[in-house]
């Protein structure tokens, strides 16, 4: 059963993920049928974990952090298909076990996401703040093994 509704929320966030077009006021701005770059779709992630943290106390609030939670997830669905720009740095004989990591860095990100909803939905905010915290040190690895360093 539960792998059921696993596979239906994937298939939801996957169909959900590939019909969003997000209009960003920043650097890189897509135009109309240009597919967003994966520092768009990380950015928009971390503009939303920023927000849910905030949410995430409040268990009055979780019908907001749901919301925010399924924008993560489409964002990071197309994320985990894009390959890191710091690839390109990496020498080609290992080329391929980088995207890999990161790929499977993005799974483990994905997982605890749909995580956090469950816990979400089940009531579990103590649960979910700790999830929360798993999801930020995720992005922190993330970060420092699969992004160019700022010049």
């Amino acid at each position: 059963m539960r792998s059921r509704q696993f596979a239906y929320m994937l298939t939801v966030l996957v169909g959900l993920a590939l019909a969003t077009t997000v209009a960003r006021a920043d650097k890189h701005q897509p135009t109309e049928g240009q597919p967003l770059l994966l520092e768009d779709h990380m950015g928009e992630m971390n503009r939303a974990l920023r927000r849910l943290k905030r949410l995430l106390a409040d268990p009055e609030k979780t019908e907001e952090s749901l919301v925010l939670v399924a924008t993560i997830q489409q964002h990071a669905l197309p994320a985990k298909a894009m390959v890191p720009t710091m690839a390109q740095d990496v020498e080609p004989a290992k080329r391929k076990a980088f995207v890999t990591a990161y790929r499977r860095q993005m799974i483990g990100l994905v997982q605890a996401l749909l995580t956090l909803e469950d816990q979400l939905l089940s009531g579990q905010g103590q649960l979910a703040l700790e999830t929360y915290g798993n999801i930020r040190r995720i992005q922190k690895e993330g970060h420092h093994s699969f992004r160019k360093k700022e010049e």
